[in-house]
């Protein structure tokens, strides 16, 4: 069994001081640090923000991961999240 990695990030939000572009930043700082460190390991990355768009950021973010969940349509999420 791989190891596996679940990387929460809301790329969009109305909490915290971080815009998005920073946001963006910080996520794929998570997941090279984790590259770095167990290069083979599984990257989950599981997006809670209010949407995803074309944001560059969200491609870079796809690309670098194994899995890009988007959970932004997801009614429960967004209960909490708001």
């Amino acid at each position: 069994m791989k190891t596996t990695f679940i990387i929460t990030s809301a790329i969009y939000t109305g909490a915290g001081i971080f815009p998005p572009e920073i946001r963006v930043m910080q996520t794929l700082s998570t997941i090279d640090s984790i590259r770095k460190f167990y290069p083979d390991a599984i990257t989950i990355v599981v997006e809670g923000g209010t949407h995803v768009d074309d944001n560059p950021g969200f491609a870079a973010i796809k690309n670098r991961c194994s899995l890009f969940v988007d959970m932004t349509q997801n009614e429960q999420i967004q209960y909490f999240s708001n």
